[in-house]
């Protein structure tokens, strides 16, 4: 089993507050660490992940870019000789945004103060749960 995957292309979807969407396109590189099995053996997985990824947002003339690196946690039913069944998955990343208009002035909610925009980097976490058949 190599330690490499890659999902070639993806796409997805953000919906957002008060803000127009984005559809993101974007490549995820996986590296295994732990939990391999024989072929056709059901598993567990664990690993790095990182997404790399452009987004389009309408009425806009800039598009933004994603980096964001993780972790992953797969469990691998197989239901045949031949490694096919189901995946459940679930990860966890951190993401850095490129290429977003600043405001003049950013209001942080904790401290209550505004910081000028220039030191504010857009940053979110993301937990995903999903899962997939595979042949």
């Amino acid at each position: 089993m190599p330690r490499l995957s890659i999902c070639a292309l993806g796409l997805g979807h953000q919906s957002q507050h008060g803000a127009p969407s984005i559809l993101w396109v974007f490549t995820e590189p996986r590296y295994h660490l732990l939990g391999r099995a024989p072929g056709g053996r059901s598993n567990w997985e664990l690993g790095a992940l990182f997404r790399a990824g452009i987004g389009n947002v309408s009425r806009v003339a800039h598009d933004p870019v994603v980096l964001a690196p993780g972790l992953y946690l797969a469990r691998h039913i197989r239901t045949s000789a031949d490694g096919a069944g189901w995946s459940v998955q679930a990860s966890y990343s951190h993401a850095w945004y490129k290429g977003f208009e600043k405001p003049d002035d950013i209001y942080n909610s904790v401290t209550g103060e505004f910081m000028p925009a220039d030191v504010a980097t857009p940053g979110s976490d993301r937990i995903l749960l999903g899962r997939g058949w595979y042949q």
